[in-house]
């Protein structure tokens, strides 16, 4: 089982610094705010007792949010000059956006360790195109019918290109899987709506269940895709329970407007370790075996850490 070391007063010393100094700079020291926070995720983050890593740059960090406050910006600016053009703004976005995807999932790959094994992330530009793009569009043309499996393709687009040194990750979820997690929370939100207006006092049930909607649909898709992994012959399981899971967000969003955003550390290092914690490996192989593998770079690691585009274009 993964384990998280974390804790949320440890966390509340990185969180409050980083604030301040992003205050203080305008924003500028955001990236190195960023690097510092994943940096203690990654670190408190354990598997059979070793440490995760992230060793991004926030050089680069800041480089890719630059491009992306361009391409915004020029967006932007095409629309406001000319109301005739206020279709461009979005159109402009969407057809830079899988691009961005895609640099923020090498960059987050490549700079992710393991026992001195880095992630690696083989996914090509016109996948993304193909995946994003399209499925975007085919989502929208389909009233939304084909959003959870636009949903089941960036996942697969995700995790059937990443690979931790020469070990592969393979996801075994099938399309079914994501409609039900999707569904089956919203079916349940309408019935009893319905069942509302038979019975009004039902509304004291509907109201928290609508609020936590989203969250239960959010878990249900962590846990069927964590539990449809694997990597080499090893497989993953998850045993995340959405009705926690969104018990969880929902009061964290109350403690952090109850706490004037003050206990937003302790919200994040609960959530952080819940999702952690209900993952676990099952291992097909020798386990030492595997980790030694994984010590072993994929072929076209090295070309790939050549490229200058290597940037983060994330949050």
């Amino acid at each position: 089982r993964f384990v998280f070391a974390g804790t949320s007063s440890e966390y509340f010393g990185i969180w409050i610094v980083n604030i301040l100094l992003i205050i203080v700079t305008l924003g500028f020291y955001a990236p190195w705010a960023k690097v510092r926070r994943l940096r203690y995720f990654y670190g408190n983050s354990l598997l059979e007792q070793e440490r995760f890593d992230f060793t991004g740059i926030p050089s680069k960090i800041l480089l890719g949010r630059i491009i992306a406050g361009v391409v915004y910006v020029t967006a932007l600016g095409v629309t406001s000059l000319n109301p005739d053009y206020a279709w461009a703004f979005p159109f402009l976005i969407l057809l830079v956006l899988p691009w961005l995807l895609r640099a923020t999932y090498r960059f987050n790959a490549r700079n992710s360790k393991y026992r001195n094994s880095r992630f690696y992330f083989s996914g090509r530009t016109s996948e993304a195109y193909v995946t994003y793009l399209g499925w975007i569009i085919l989502s929208v043309l389909s009233l939304g019918l084909l959003f959870p499996y636009a949903f089941f393709k960036h996942k697969q687009y995700q995790f059937e290109h990443l690979h931790l040194g020469q070990l592969p990750f393979t996801l075994h979820a099938t399309v079914g899987l994501y409609y039900a997690a999707m569904l089956i929370p919203i079916a349940l939100a309408v019935i009893l709506a319905v069942l509302t207006f038979a019975i009004p006092l039902l509304a004291f049930v509907l109201v928290p269940i609508a609020i936590a909607l989203i969250p239960m649909i959010q878990g249900s898709l962590y846990r069927v895709t964590w539990s449809n992994i694997s990597i080499g012959n090893s497989t993953f399981t998850c045993d995340l329970n959405e009705w926690r899971y969104a018990w969880i967000v929902v009061s964290n969003w109350l403690a952090r407007m109850v706490s004037a955003g003050l206990l937003s550390p302790w919200a994040a290092i609960r959530l952080h370790k819940y999702k952690i914690e209900s993952l676990s490996i099952i291992w097909q192989d020798d386990p030492n075996y595997i980790l030694s593998l994984t010590q072993q770079d994929h072929p076209a690691f090295a070309e790939e850490l050549s490229d200058i585009l290597d940037i983060d274009v994330s949050l």
